[in-house]
This record gives structure tokens, C-alpha cells and sequence, in this order.
């Protein structure tokens, strides 16, 4: 079953997408299969980056994303991760707001 979540970024400020960020399955529950897409860029984009589990810090998987991108952290071979960080480059600053949405689904190891 998928899982639709959107979030909101002012400004282009840096988003940490955790367990605690959002109600269903985690990333580490199971849903190990993502997609990231983000729109409201006013020709700015987009870097993916995720924190393995147990690890300090993100590893960026993805940059320069435009709004006619999805970001894929799936299948067989992706990585294990329990955090997705979405940054922004060029979008217009607040007020205006950067939307980003994500799609999970369930992966077997």
C-alpha cells in the first residue's frame, strides 16, 4: 500500500524528513521504497540525500532535481535509511513556499 506525505518548505529552508515527522509506516518499518518530488520551485531545485540507519550523518543520493523529477530511493539494491533531507538551491525566498511530496511503500530485504 502507498503512503502519500507533503510537506512545506518557507524560503527554501532545508527539510529532515524523520519518523517522528509524519503519522504511518517509517521508513526503517518497512517502507523502504520512496519517491521524492517537489514543486513551487520558481526554476530553484532540489538535492535528496538520506541518513543510513544508526549513522550521524546524510549521504546525498540525488542533486539538481527540477519539478519535472522524481527522486527514486527504491528497489532491491537501495540503500537502508531512516531519514530523507530534501535542500533547495535558487527557489525564491519567503514567503514563498517550496512543496514536497513523498510516496512510500513497502520492501522486502
Amino acid at each position: 500500500m502507498i503512503e502519500t506525505h507533503t510537506f512545506t518548505s518557507t524560503g527554501g529552508a532545508q527539510l529532515i524528513i524523520e519518523p517522528s515527522s509524519y503519522d504511518g509506516q517509517r521508513f526503517s518499518d518497512g517502507h523502504r521504497n520512496v519517491q521524492v518530488s517537489a514543486k513551487d520551485l520558481g526554476g530553484g531545485s532540489y538535492t535528496v540525500s538520506y541518513r543510513p540507519v544508526g549513522s550521524p550523518a546524510f549521504i546525498e543520493h540525488i542533486s539538481g532535481a527540477t519539478e519535472s523529477d522524481a527522486v527514486m530511493l527504491a528497489g532491491p539494491e537501495a540503500p537502508v535509511f531512516d531519514a530523507v533531507q530534501v535542500t533547495f538551491t535558487g527557489v525564491p525566498v519567503a514567503p514563498a513556499t517550496q512543496t514536497v511530496i513523498i510516496n512510500t511503500w513497502p520492501r522486502g530485504l
